[in-house]
């Protein structure tokens, strides 16, 4: 029902999540308390710090990292089927996560069928670009709608997500795998960082106009922009 992988762009493979609805009963999930970090935060945190200043130990980081998560998920799956179900979770706290590691992020949505692609030649730029960054790739499916302005308007798409530790700057690493998402008509996430403006969002929803004009007529003085949404709707 739902998958997703994360891919640290140095490493050969892959961390795959999926989940699945099950009539299984869920156990009551232990909550970490306030101020505290789960160990792989620590560790995910101490990594970033270390390849901010050691830049050229991010490939050997990445792929430590990588390894280090497929090994304590090869320790689950030799559970036995007790122990298995203490990962059954209700919806609402198996899909959240918890992020404690601070970062900077930009995600797009692109067709389905153009997903791989892209994200390999991201992979690739991130690669060969010099700019030094730890976070993993993040990619997941996500079925087409029918709301005017999501980012998964009358197609099946990919999210596509790239992030830079809080710490270093994101800019030149974003302005490349933007160009590259763009290239793949990709359609960014309205809450996350991006460059794009009411030009470039009525090439890439088709009920751009529509949905302007009906703006306009609900709200004619624009109490409810702010210099965000000006650019974006292109009121400014």
């Amino acid at each position: 029902r739902h998958f997703e992988f994360f891919w640290f762009p140095f490493a050969k493979e892959a961390l795959v999540k999926f989940l699945r609805e099950t009539d299984i009963e869920p156990v009551p999930v232990p909550r970490m308390p306030d101020g505290e970090m789960a160990r792989s935060d620590k560790i995910m945190m101490r990594a970033c710090d270390l390849s901010r200043a050691l830049p050229f130990l991010r490939g050997s980081l990445q792929r430590f990292l990588t390894s280090a998560s497929e090994s304590r998920y090869a320790a689950s799956a030799k559970e036995d089927g007790a122990e298995r179900r203490k990962k059954v979770r209700w919806s609402h706290d198996a899909f959240p996560s918890d992020r404690n590691v601070r970062f900077n992020e930009m995600e797009y949505a692109v067709p389905a069928e153009k997903g791989p692609d892209c994200i390999r030649e991201a992979g690739e730029y991130m690669r060969k670009c010099g700019v030094n960054f730890l976070f993993p790739l993040e990619f997941r499916y996500v079925a087409a709608d029918d709301a005017w302005l999501s980012p998964f308007y009358k197609r099946d798409s990919v999210t596509i997500s790239v992030h830079q530790y809080h710490k270093q700057p994101y800019a030149e690493l974003f302005e490349g795998v933007e160009a590259i998402f763009r290239r793949y008509e990709g359609r960014p996430h309205w809450g996350k960082l991006h460059t794009l403006g009411a030009a470039d969002f009525s090439t890439l929803y088709p009920k751009w106009d529509e949905f302007c004009a009906l703006r306009r007529k609900l709200d004619p003085s624009g109490k409810f922009l702010n210099a965000h949404l000006k650019r974006i709707f292109g009121e400014a």
